[in-house]
């Protein structure tokens, strides 16, 4: 019986193939992609906003090394094909030796000092964030998963270029090569787009919502429905409780009771309970109606009758900052009242990135539908109206005031209040924006100058607040030199930010830091992840500074300095802070 020659050169073919695809799995480096990774990974050591954990850090450098591995694998390339069709034949085998040797060399010392001088600047850095300090043995993790997931993603990356190679060389079989690289670059795009879209946003975020949503509807363990008619939730409000989600039913429920009150204010003063207005997804089908929901309950529950009025717009989720709601209460004997809706399931960085739209739609909504009842008060029965948003609630509150330039929009915010308070803005709020990029010359952007520093002020800590002064209300920009959230912009892949640049530094950024193409953006996004971990004072952790914040904005007759520090002292006591 005889074979022919095409059965017989079948499976020797297939061998060949397997083999090929079996190099580019595990054929050692090139020697300009590994260049190019190594400058990646030791430029991901350096500091940016905020220290990182060793395991954070090892999946920055990782990502960071096979980024800078894959550009320097694509430039090598393009510049062999270059060569190739110019004639050139490459370097000699002698500078070929001696470059692979020389990297070897760099590549040795860089994986033994670059470890250690990390370790030095985290700690230098973690100094000036009042965080403890980290040990030799904190390099294992880092360099572990550095290793770990830089060799899974080359490997994954390796897996998909032959991939691409065999479909590559399987459509040139049958057209001319030009036409089949085109074709498998308009699948690999296609492919990745189909990827993101149903891997990431239709699961990962989708899952998400649903996930967040089921839980919306849980409650925290020890919180009750009030029995406060005050607040929403409780008896006679318009709000059902089991509408409210899990962040307001805690906040509502989280109200200052009278004996809280009293024992702050003293026995003989005079408190009353807080109102606390809120309407939640399930209370409402609409923004607008849910707006006009919580501005009834708000009046229903006396909110108008009081002497300071706060509209709060919420985070993604619907939370409302409690120390800040709690500090308020104490600061005015509970002669007070907030306000705020729910316009999400996700958590605020999840929102931030997949749909501002709602913030900016609820912040509207709420800002509009308060002032609108205000403004038909008689001027002199009016309450202080104090605008407050925090983190991608002040996102949301801002839009209710942007106009086409920054005086134009600090007119309508101040028009409309008598204060205003943002903390932890992000680098996307429309009025902040504006109001950053006109600041005086020579001002830093971190605390920038802006006209007089009458009618908007920034301040980096809470002992640069100023003191709220009767009749002149103003912007009160609360943000750390050190918070991601302000800070974190893709614009950082391609040009150095102005928090690095602009001299002097914020007191927390070391002088270590510095950028780096795309690496320094991967870094503020780890920073991004660990900034509401860091310490009062620096980061997104302002809870050192509600008592001073809100005394910038409003304070009661006769209040004095030494009443702010026992406010700031009783937040400590009943949130349990660190105090720093």
């Amino acid at each position: 019986m005889t074979t022919s020659a095409g059965t017989i050169d079948a499976p020797i073919e297939r061998w060949h193939r397997l083999r090929h695809i079996g190099h580019l799995l595990i054929c050692p480096p090139a020697l300009g992609a590994l260049a190019f990774g190594l400058v990646f990974w030791l430029a991901s050591l350096r500091p940016t906003l905020l220290p990182r954990p060793p395991v954070m850090q090892g999946a920055i450098s990782a990502l960071s090394f096979c980024i800078g591995y894959g550009l320097g694998g694509l430039m090598a390339g393009a510049s062999c094909w270059v060569g190739r069709s110019a004639g050139w034949a490459g370097p000699p085998p002698g500078v070929r030796r001696g470059a692979r040797v020389s990297l070897a060399v760099i590549a040795g010392i860089g994986v033994l000092v670059g470890p250690v001088v990390w370790l030095s600047w985290q700690n230098d850095q973690r100094g000036l964030v009042t965080m403890t300090t980290i040990g030799a043995s904190d390099i294992v993790p880092m360099a572990f998963v550095t290793v770990l997931a830089a060799a899974v993603v080359l490997f994954v990356a390796r897996l998909f270029a032959a991939f691409v190679g065999w479909v590559d060389r399987r459509l040139a079989r049958r057209l001319p090569p030009a036409a089949a690289h085109l074709i498998v670059g308009a699948l690999i795009v296609a492919l990745v787009v189909s990827l993101f879209n149903r891997v990431v946003v239709d699961t990962v975020l989708g899952g998400a919502d649903v996930a967040f949503s089921a839980g919306d509807s849980d409650t925290e363990p020890g919180v009750t429905q009030p029995t406060s008619s005050a607040v929403s939730g409780g008896p006679g409000s318009l709000v059902a409780w089991e509408s409210l989600g899990l962040q307001a039913r805690t906040w509502v429920a989280g109200a200052s009771t009278s004996e809280q009150l009293q024992a702050f204010a003293g026995p003989d003063a005079t408190v009353t309970q807080p109102v606390r207005a809120y309407a939640g997804l399930a209370s409402a089908s609409t923004v607008q109606d849910r707006a006009a929901l919580a501005v009834a309950d708000l009046e229903r529950a006396g909110g108008f009758d009081r002497e300071v009025l706060v509209v709060a717009t919420a985070t993604g989720s619907g939370w409302v900052n409690p120390v800040a709601s709690s500090a308020l209460e104490y600061q005015w004997a509970g002669d007070s009242a907030m306000v705020a809706i729910q316009y999400s399931y996700l958590p605020s960085w999840i929102a931030f990135l997949t749909d501002r739209s709602k913030a900016i739609a609820a912040g509207q909504a709420l800002n509009d539908a308060v002032y609108d009842r205000w403004s038909r008060l008689p001027a002199d029965q009016r309450p202080q109206l104090i605008v407050f948003g925090e983190s991608l609630g002040s996102f949301g509150s801002e839009a209710a005031y942007a106009a086409g330039d920054p005086t134009a929009s600090v007119d309508a915010a101040l028009d409309r209040s008598q204060g205003v308070l943002w903390v932890g803005p992000t680098n996307a709020n429309a009025v902040w924006s504006q109001v950053t990029a006109a600041r005086d010359p020579g001002t830093p952007v971190w605390q920038p100058t802006y006209g007089d520093g009458t009618r908007v002020e920034f301040s980096t800590s809470a002992g640069e607040l100023p003191v709220a002064i009767p009749g002149q209300p103003r912007i009160n920009y609360l943000q750390h030199p050190s918070d991601p959230v302000v800070w974190w912009d893709t614009k950082t892949l391609v040009a150095p930010p102005e928090w690095l640049t602009d001299q002097p530094r914020g007191a927390d950024i070391p002088d270590s830091a510095g950028w780096f193409p795309i690496v320094t953006w991967l870094q503020t996004t780890g920073d991004l992840i660990q900034g509401f971990s860091a310490p009062a004072g620096h980061g997104h952790n302002y809870n050192d500074a509600w008592a001073q914040a809100l005394t910038s904005v409003a304070a009661p007759p006769g209040w004095t300095s030494s009443d702010t520090a026992r406010l700031a002292q009783a937040m400590v006591d009943r949130h349990g802070l660190d105090g720093n």
